[in-house]
């Protein structure tokens, strides 16, 4: 038995392979069958990664769990009652690893107070977040 200290780091993803692979299984993981996993762009990944928009926490140097974080609405701003002038900040693409979730089934509430921090030390007035309903943990956490 190993006495080593789990090390836990966040950083700005710069994989666009393990940050696809990760969501994709927390997609899977969460899927039912009222409610399958959604279709994911790999060029949206890509360019995420590309433009520092992924924060990915590692563990032991293994993805842990994600979000993206941009200054662009991801959907219709026009299709929403929110106020257009705020200065938002817009996360999506949260992600947790399947594999460690029930050892540390405070991951996704872990990510969420990062990306809370994030959009408060980025001068954000507004957090917005798009969810699929339907994901009953993800709607509970946000």
């Amino acid at each position: 038995m190993s006495d080593a200290k789990p090390v836990w780091a966040w950083e700005v993803a710069a994989n666009p392979e393990a940050v696809h692979g990760l969501l994709l299984a927390s997609d899977s993981a969460a899927a039912t069958p009222g409610s399958p996993a959604p279709r994911r762009n790999w060029a949206t990944t890509r360019r995420l990664v590309a433009d520092g928009s992924v924060h990915l926490l590692q563990l032991n140097g293994i993805p842990a769990a994600m979000f993206s974080m941009t200054v662009a609405s991801p959907f219709d701003l026009s299709d929403t009652d929110y106020a257009t002038d705020a200065n938002a900040i817009y996360m999506q693409r949260l992600a947790v690893s399947p594999d460690l979730r029930a050892a540390h089934p405070l991951l996704g509430a872990r990510v969420l107070r990062r990306a809370l921090r994030f959009a408060e030390m980025s001068g954000a007035e507004v957090l917005r977040s798009e969810i699929n309903p339907d994901l009953k943990a993800a709607s509970t956490l946000l």
